[in-house]
């Protein structure tokens, strides 16, 4: 089985990536193979019968290989492009979102001016530039194109991580059809007391 996470940034997709990397037996895990830092081309996925993905929407590897675009890096290859070509090789796909784009904006924004990405941090009361809710209104856009083309429910990271919702997440589990070893240690992922927002 191939399973895709595809997400915004500070939707809880890392602690989703490790809760299934954790419960499934055999898989090549890959956390954002295609981030900006990473000297990673696209994966031969049909090489791996069992693999597990976690990207971000903007993230996309270097395509220059392709006979029908201009070599060029990959951060100027549309998103919706290249996830329209990579989603049918997976089996499973789970699409994630935030709802409150300002707590997703000044999650961002205390990650990229701190590089504190996943320790506990103390809130900044919503200070957040206009121009980052901008992006995520445009990335959130980009995931409701791909749920529409593919015909994918998109999840929100309110859904799943904001309370203590056991059911919610079995629902989750069940929903995208994919079998994990052992579900009360899956559950432990989305305890809100991992949250890294210390209001």
């Amino acid at each position: 089985m191939r399973i895709l996470i595809l997400s915004v940034p500070r939707s809880g997709s890392t602690t989703m990536f490790k809760s299934f990397r954790n419960e499934l037996d055999g898989f090549n895990c890959y956390n954002e193979p295609w981030h900006i830092s990473k000297d990673t081309d696209l994966i031969d996925i049909n090489s791996y019968p069992n693999l597990l993905i976690k990207s971000l929407i903007y993230q996309q590897p270097n395509l220059s290989e392709r006979k029908d675009k201009e070599p060029m890096p990959y951060q100027y290859i549309d998103s919706f492009e290249f996830y329209e070509y990579l989603i049918p090789k997976f089996d499973k796909v789970i699409l994630l979102d935030r709802i409150d784009k300002l707590s997703a904006g000044e999650s961002y924004h205390n990650a990229i001016s701190t590089n504190n990405w996943y320790d506990k941090w103390e809130s900044t009361n919503g200070i957040v530039n206009p121009q980052m809710l901008g992006m995520f209104l445009n990335l959130s856009s980009i995931i409701k194109k791909i749920s529409d083309r593919f015909n994918l429910k998109v999840w929100n990271y309110e859904d799943l991580f904001y309370e203590e919702n056991e059911s919610a997440i079995i629902s989750f589990v069940e929903e995208v059809g994919i079998d994990i070893n052992d579900i009360d240690s899956f559950l432990k992922y989305y305890d809100s007391k991992n949250k890294l927002r210390m209001v």
